[in-house]
This record gives C-alpha cells, sequence and structure tokens, in this order.
C-alpha cells in the first residue's frame, strides 16, 4: 500500500506554509505528494495519514492540500482519485476534514475562474 504518516515519514513536527519560513513547511510536503501521487492510481492510491500528537497549522494543509489544486499541479478529478486522506485517531480527524476543506475550496475557485 502506498502511504505517508506525516509525523512518521515527512516531520514529527510540520512548519508553515513556505520553505521560505522554515523546515518542514506545507510547500515542501506538497512536492513530497506530487511525487508519490505520480505513482499513485486509482487502483493504487496514496494513503496519507495525519497522525502525531503535536497538531497541524491550518497554513499547512491549506498548502499542503489545497495547494496541490490551486497552483494546477494536478487535475481536481485525479487527486480525487489518486488521495485518501485519513486520520491515525479522533483527536487528529478535524485536520482531516480541514484539509480536505481546502482541496474542495480549491477546486470551488478553480471551477469559479474558468
Amino acid at each position: 500500500m502506498n502511504t505517508i504518516r506525516i509525523s512518521k515519514d515527512f516531520a514529527p513536527r510540520t512548519g508553515a506554509r513556505f520553505k521560505r519560513l522554515g523546515p518542514h513547511s506545507g510547500e515542501e510536503f506538497q512536492n513530497l505528494l506530487l511525487k508519490r501521487l505520480a505513482s499513485a492510481t486509482a487502483n493504487d492510491p496514496l494513503y496519507v495519514y495525519i497522525d502525531g500528537k503535536n497538531g497541524y497549522f491550518s497554513s499547512f494543509l491549506e498548502e499542503a492540500f489545497g495547494g496541490l489544486v490551486r497552483t494546477n499541479k494536478i487535475t481536481p478529478a485525479d487527486l480525487e482519485k489518486k488521495l485518501i486522506i485519513e486520520a491515525d485517531c479522533d483527536a487528529n480527524q478535524p485536520y482531516v476534514k480541514q484539509a480536505k476543506q481546502y482541496i474542495q475550496e480549491a477546486i470551488a475557485r478553480l471551477n469559479e475562474a474558468s
């Protein structure tokens, strides 16, 4: 199974939105997602687990997930087929909801622009 556990496979503590603001940024994680999504398929999607106990900044989540669509690096249709976001525990469910919301907001803005 194609998986990324953010705190275990990326960083125990995530950072801000952009690389220039410090390490473990949403921008860096977005690049990792793009690399892994390139080899994902509908039959073998990428599972991203929002895990750990340190919490996640909204700017990190928006850039990492909403930024995928907002920057036109992957189509919404491909993202829907290839990416599954889950939490490792109930405490992280709000972050999953937030990440999915950022994706939906980016899709809505993309549709408004076209």
